[in-house]
């Protein structure tokens, strides 16, 4: 993420979190990269309980005490990043599909919110919605925040699902017969 904001630096003058909304593409980039690497990682790492525990506990008072201080937004997504990625490694005590449902959403907001304010706010400043009413906007505003889940949905079940299923499908020719080898991973 450093990078991208050097980079978004050197080309705009600006960093990549004040980027205007016609170069949001440039700036979403970065974001859902870093979230796919988040969880490529997570699936290769193991993290002992404690120290995600420690680690996920540490990065949210850091990041209490960096909002304290001031805008650091670079520092504050490599945080929030680290709670993410503590959280998805701490056991799950007691099982529930909706709160693994309501995770893997989560995780697909992460992904898609970017590209979904991009193309909604862009069509708004395209037909001059600031000059609506106030309740017309704070309704186009609330239309914008449902499709952010809607566009999530679609990302989840139309791409990141059959995906994942793709990816975690049994090997042919696999000989292991442990319950652990045929049940799939979870995604992120």
């Amino acid at each position: 993420m450093e990078r991208a904001d050097l980079d978004a630096l050197g080309a705009f003058g600006l960093p990549i979190y004040e980027m205007p909304l016609r170069l949001g593409f440039l700036r979403a980039f970065p974001l859902f990269a870093l979230g796919v690497a988040v969880a490529l990682f997570a699936r290769q790492v193991y993290c002992p309980p404690r120290l995600a525990a420690g680690l996920g506990g540490s990065a949210v008072v850091a990041v209490a005490g960096l909002q304290a201080l001031g805008p650091h937004n670079l520092a504050t997504l490599g945080l929030l990043t680290v709670i993410i990625f503590a959280t998805g490694a701490l056991p799950v005590r007691s099982p529930s599909r909706l709160v693994e449902h309501l995770a893997l959403m989560a995780f697909a907001i992460f992904l898609t919110n970017e590209v979904i304010r991009i193309v909604w706010f862009g069509v708004l400043d395209a037909v001059d919605w600031r000059s609506w009413s106030p309740s017309v906007q704070w309704t186009a505003w609330a239309v914008g925040l449902a499709a952010a889940f809607g566009g999530a949905a679609v990302f989840r079940y139309a791409f990141d699902r059959p995906t994942q299923a793709w990816f975690n499908r049994p090997q042919s020719g696999s000989r292991s017969t442990s319950p652990a080898a045929k049940s799939p991973v979870p995604a992120l």
